[in-house]
């Protein structure tokens, strides 16, 4: 767990928290040591766990993450039955080590250690501890008292120990237990918690490592491939800067390709949209994560020649190109994901899972996703939105702030038009018009999935009852959009619930998340971005003259959490319109303003449900 590439150093973060999030059993003792001896650093951990019945046994399948450049030892592992006798001792020839190759990596250096600690007799404890040695690194250890949400942690503990002129930068927090000792040539701090537990996710929470107690610590001055330092964001771009020199040197026959491509363009924008289109169609992203742990990029003639590389590879290639076109662009680090953990501004060092392009231009600045073949020029969406990065500039690195999806970035529009028969049956067309994480999920299956996992998708997403699937197209006008249109038309039946001689019409679903109870929830409200839906629903109905109609009250409510607004009209002999907004704009609230947001769901739930356009027999 302890990999210092740091793509493995953030998914251990998230496998900590994350691999055994159903299951119950409890986590007697989870120790971890630190040790600094002559220039290397020495991760010991050590787990207890108590496997309470056939639900845990996922607990017993163990996984030990780590690099090939580092030396790995299992110190022991037991199976301790429940009268306190070890049963069985795992050896090294029970050990199955295989790559760790992750969803779409092509070559890493990870490796993974597994075995299992499986027994008949229930309950029992599983016991092991291992060690890692590494020569090279970023940091000390980013540590939480927690092995995994849903179950508690009894005991934990970190021992740190270095020599005594061996610099740190170190945050903790004030919640644990510390001591502090001095011991001849080396000192030592040991934090300890008990009874540690977490809940499980919930709707609108951030990222366990944004709230939880923990403590970082980085050596002040590394070596990691060449020297650096954590004095300063400068100072650690700047130590990038050194691990990458050279690599953004383009071939000759790349620049006369260049020259080729440019040629006849005026602006500095359209230069770099060429240029994008051209890493996007010539390139391919593959995880690449070999040679000083995965963070020393690639050089551009590794992708010239091979046609792929990874985020840093293909980044530094995307470099390379605008460089040689005479425009500056700055390699920017950042901690990717839609609900990524929000980098630290106070703690220099490696924070960031992911490198993308900043471009300045004089009166704008575009932002590459250089790992998408799909992705619209300029477009950074969920995946890195509204969250800082380290803009890499010698001298001169920085945290910036990545632009923040607006209201008319996230609008997700859908007309519905039903011609319906009196007896509720008929067809309707759906014509939705998706962006940010919808135009993110339909723009990939577009690209890159089979037609019946695209139809199975459209159908799962269409919220009519009694819905059959006809025909369907998935279309966007051109690369650059931002949107994606998605046509769909279909069959539905029982559009309308009666009672007596009164037919009700049944709306498209519309149902925000059950959330819980303002008393069980501990994590206080993260909206990462915007959430604006607008639906226009028409109603062909031609036998409407029979039937007196009877439209409900608009509905409007507001909440420091968003709005929500319905209404409905009759238009002409036969047609009657609904129309349904919400938006909820993005924030990030205290747990005490949770049950605001919880009132704020139950009433449009509730209200949505009574809103209902009723049509009486006029005979």
């Amino acid at each position: 767990m302890n990999s210092m590439t740091w793509t493995a150093w953030w998914a251990a973060l998230s496998v900590l928290v994350f691999s055994f999030s159903s299951l119950t059993a409890q986590v007697l003792e989870y120790d971890t040591k630190i040790t600094i001896e002559k220039g290397k650093k020495i991760t010991e951990k050590r787990y207890r766990i108590l496997v309470k019945d056939k639900s845990d046994i996922g607990w017993a399948d163990i996984d030990i993450f780590h690099d090939q450049k580092e030396k790995f030892q299992l110190i022991h592992a037991n199976v301790v039955s429940k009268r306190g006798k070890v049963e069985r001792r795992i050896k090294n020839k029970d050990i199955i080590t295989t790559s760790n190759l992750s969803h779409g990596s092509f070559y890493q250096d990870g490796l993974v250690e597994s075995f299992k600690l499986h027994w008949n007799e229930y309950p029992y404890e599983i016991d092991y501890a291992y060690k890692i040695e590494e020569k090279e690194f970023l940091y000390l250890t980013r540590w939480m008292p927690l092995v995994s949400k849903g179950a508690t942690t009894l005991k934990a503990s970190l021992m740190v120990e270095i020599p005594n002129d061996y610099e740190v930068i170190m945050k903790y927090d004030s919640s644990f237990q510390m001591q502090e000792k001095a011991d001849g040539d080396t000192k030592k701090w040991t934090w300890t918690a008990v009874g540690v537990s977490l809940e499980e996710d919930d709707y609108f929470a951030p990222s366990a490592w944004e709230f939880m107690p923990q403590v970082a610590i980085a050596p002040a001055i590394f070596k990691y491939g060449v020297a650096g330092s954590n004095s300063s964001w400068e100072s650690f771009g700047d130590w990038q800067i050194a691990l990458n020199e050279g690599a953004d040197e383009l071939p000759l026959s790349e620049q006369q390709k260049v020259d080729e491509l440019l040629a006849g363009i005026a602006t500095d924008r359209e230069k770099v949209r060429h240029l994008y289109h051209y890493l996007q169609d010539h390139t391919k992203y593959v995880n690449v994560s070999i040679d000083v742990g995965g963070l020393k990029s690639y050089p551009a003639s590794y992708v010239c020649e091979n046609k792929y590389g990874d985020c840093k590879a293909l980044t530094t290639y995307m470099r390379a190109l605008l460089k040689y076109a005479g425009i500056p662009a700055y390699y920017t680090l950042i901690n990717s994901g839609s609900n990524a953990v929000a980098v630290d501004p106070n703690f220099t060092g490696t924070q960031f899972n992911h490198v993308i392009l900043m471009v300045p231009l004089e009166n704008d600045t575009i932002w590459l996703e250089n790992t998408s073949s799909i992705n619209p020029f300029n477009y950074l969406g969920t995946f890195t939105q509204d969250r800082w990065a380290l803009k890499v500039d010698a001298g001169k690195s920085e945290l910036i702030r990545t632009p923040a999806l607006q209201s008319e970035d996230v609008l997700n529009e859908s007309r519905f038009h039903f011609k319906l028969e009196e007896s509720g049956e008929g067809q309707v067309v759906i014509d939705r018009m998706l962006r940010n994480n919808q135009f993110e999920k339909y723009n990939y299956y577009d690209a890159h999935e089979k037609r019946e996992d695209q139809e199975e998708m459209i159908e799962d997403d269409v919220e009519i009852k009694h819905f059959e699937l006809n025909d369907w197209r998935i279309s966007k006008a051109n690369r650059d959009r931002t949107f994606i249109e998605v046509h769909t038309e279909g069959d539905c039946k029982k559009q309308f619930r009666t009672v007596g001689s009164l037919k009700a019409l049944q709306l498209p679903g519309f149902e925000l998340p059950n959330l819980k109870k303002p008393e069980e929830r501990e994590q206080l409200v993260q909206v990462r971005y915007p959430i604006h839906i607008v639906d226009s629903m028409m109603y062909d109905l031609p036998f409407l003259n029979k039937y007196s109609v009877e439209l409900p009250d608009a509905i409007n409510i507001d909440n420091t959490f968003g709005t929500f607004d319905i209404k409905s009209e009759r238009r002409g002999d036969h047609q009657i319109v609904v129309e349904r907004r919400f938006y909820m704009p993005a924030g990030r609230y205290p747990v005490e303003e949770y049950e605001q947001l919880y009132d704020f769901f139950k009433t449009i739930n509730k209200r949505h449900k009574q809103f209902v356009v009723i049509l009486k027999d006029k005979t």
